[in-house]
């Protein structure tokens, strides 16, 4: 296999939707979490897959999907043929960046790259493995509407925003939660209610996982996550060479307005 990709081909897609969507749904650890989540899919793109496998194929002849009416020889014409084409290239084009920050992940196993076609590292001793040193400092900043801009820096007082030599994009460890109110400590029974804003200790508690390419973008998380607090960590990667990827850099924590 020679990088993140899709067989074109009728029954090649027919076997890796069905994979990816068997591998995105299993649940694993406790609580339990989908793996599609683990490997950075967010819940949007989660529920964007499971249709695509629905439309796809009902695997119930009194509901046929587009795989089913097309490989039936009953119900096959020349518009079934253009459909299936049209979407497998729409699948293909949804699936792209997923691939893409999947392998980049570090938690990533070879049965995943199996399932879902992607390469492994390359490990020839011409390639620079050395870990990338530079910190990656987010600088978010709550734009309103429950957007998020990102501006990454190697240095809180670097004048832009670049990536560091070996590094082509930056991962986002993340959590989003709703302030809560407690009592403020040793206030007693009648003492003052505060609103307590939830913390992140390591990366390993985030529930978003997200990447970009670019050291300058925006994320939305919508108007009913206004006043909800994101928390998180950044690093610099290298998607084709995970081992050099930096170091965790955080915790960062805003309040959405």
């Amino acid at each position: 296999m020679s990088g993140p990709q899709i067989d074109p081909s009728v029954e090649e897609t027919n076997t890796y939707i069905r994979g990816a969507h068997t591998l995105f749904q299993t649940e694993e650890g406790t609580p339990p979490i989908k793996r599609g989540i683990t490997l950075g899919l967010t819940p949007d793109e989660m529920i964007k897959h499971a249709d695509f496998r629905a439309k796809w194929s009902s695997d119930n002849p009194a509901t046929p999907g587009i795989y089913d009416k097309h490989t039936n020889p009953g119900t096959s014409t020349s518009v079934t043929t253009e459909d299936i084409a049209i979407f497998i290239e729409s699948y293909r084009a949804f699936m792209r960046p997923i691939l893409l920050r999947i392998a980049g992940y570090t938690l990533i196993t070879s049965n995943d790259r199996q399932i879902l076609h992607i390469a492994a590292p390359v490990t020839s001793h011409s390639v620079d493995h050395t870990q990338i040193k530079e910190f990656c400092y987010a600088n978010p900043v709550a734009s309103g509407g429950g957007d998020v801009d990102f501006t990454c820096k190697i240095d809180t007082s670097a004048s832009r925003a670049h990536k560091p030599e070996g590094a082509d994009a930056i991962a986002l460890a993340m959590r989003l939660d709703p302030p809560t109110l407690a009592k403020a400590p040793d206030g007693g029974d009648d003492g003052p209610v505060v609103v307590v804003k939830p913390t992140m200790q390591s990366p390993e508690e985030a529930t978003i996982n997200d990447l970009d390419t670019k050291c300058n973008f925006t994320r939305s998380y919508g108007v009913a996550k206004e006043g909800w607090i994101l928390n998180g960590f950044a690093r610099w990667i290298n998607t084709k060479h995970p081992e050099k990827n930096g170091k965790w850099t955080g915790p960062f924590r805003i309040t959405l307005s």
